[in-house]
């Protein structure tokens, strides 16, 4: 990330959402520390950053510690009508920008 760094540069960071979901056994995923172990490196690497960045997360940060809810920096949840494991698919986002939506669209009514 530092070696990309300036200011025409954006980050989208997705690190891991639930711990579980990287099983030591599946030889194609890879997570090395705890979920809020993740947040809390990319937490404080961001205030560095020239570039932009949004970082995304589970809707309710059960894992996160709530990282993001309590940065202080602007978050949204985005919610769709589409269905995915039992449950609407829903993400939350933070950024060092302020969000703004432009067109509603069918996918984030």
């Amino acid at each position: 990330v530092l070696r990309w760094d300036s200011k025409d540069t954006f980050f989208f960071f997705d690190p891991p959402w639930r711990f579980m979901q990287y099983d030591p056994k599946h030889t194609l995923a890879y997570c090395d520390r705890t979920v809020k172990q993740y947040y809390e490196d990319i937490f404080r690497m961001v205030p560095t950053l020239k570039g932009n960045w949004i970082i995304a997360g589970e809707v309710h940060e059960k894992e996160s510690g709530r990282l993001m809810q309590n940065s202080g920096y602007p978050n949204i949840v985005i919610r769709t009508n589409y269905k995915m494991l039992g449950g609407r698919i829903q993400v939350r986002l933070c950024s060092n920008k302020p969000f703004k939506r432009h067109i509603q669209t069918e996918l984030f009514s």
